[in-house]
C-alpha cells in the first residue's frame, strides 16, 4: 500500500462484541525491523473497572508467555493498565 494510504490506526473488532479487539497502530517513531504497535485489547477498556480489567488482561497474558511471547513491563494509571509485551522476533505489542 502507498504511504500516501496509510492511517494512523485502524482496528478488528468482534460484530457480536464478545471477542477481544485487536487495534493496529502506526507510530511516530522507526525501529529498524521491527513493525509498527499491534495492541490487543482483552479487557473490555474503559467500561470496565480497572481491577477486573487487571485480571481480563493477565489472562491474555499468560496465554501468550505460554505461546513464547515475553512480559516485558507493565503500565497503570487510575484508568487503565496495559502490559507491554514482545514477541519472540523481539516485536513490542501491548495488551489491555
Amino acid at each position: 500500500m502507498p504511504e500516501e494510504e496509510w492511517i494512523s490506526a485502524n482496528a478488528i473488532i468482534d460484530p457480536e462484541e464478545k471477542g477481544m479487539r485487536i487495534h493496529f497502530q502506526k507510530m511516530d517513531t522507526t525501529k529498524l525491523g521491527k513493525i509498527d504497535s499491534i495492541d490487543i485489547n482483552a479487557s473490555g477498556g474503559l467500561r470496565v473497572p480497572l481491577a477486573e480489567a487487571k485480571g481480563q488482561g493477565g489472562k491474555e497474558v499468560e496465554l501468550l508467555v505460554g505461546i513464547r511471547a515475553k512480559k516485558d513491563h507493565e503500565l497503570e494509571d487510575k484508568w487503565e493498565y496495559c502490559v507491554i509485551m514482545l514477541d519472540p522476533e523481539g516485536n513490542e505489542f501491548c495488551v489491555q
